[in-house]
């Protein structure tokens, strides 16, 4: 195991994991379909020291067939996007025919 150790300045960009949130609240996911996640870590920039450990994207109440893109994701207020690309996937909801 190797552990960098980075000293924080203001406004750093740094990649951040992606977690999926209310996996028991989609219809589909409790009917046996699952979500295909495209991306994991997510470039970001930093305002403060105070890095969350994710970012959270939200399944609640989301139909099967949907493409989970940018304006998905769960942005905490010290926390900016340096992604440009509006169409970028999370990932999508597949699995069997509701």
């Amino acid at each position: 195991m190797n552990t960098n150790f980075i000293k924080y300045t203001p406004g750093m960009a740094v990649e951040i994991p992606l977690r999926t949130i209310n996996e028991d609240l989609c219809v589909p996911i409790k009917r046996g379909a699952f979500f295909l996640q495209v991306s994991r870590k997510l470039k970001c920039q930093a305002l403060d020291p105070n890095i969350p450990p994710f970012l959270a994207v939200d399944l609640e109440g989301i139909p099967n067939k949907t493409i989970m893109r940018h304006d998905s994701i769960i942005f905490p207020p010290n926390v900016k996007s340096l992604n440009t690309d509006k169409n970028f996937s999370v990932g999508t909801v597949v699995g069997k025919r509701m």
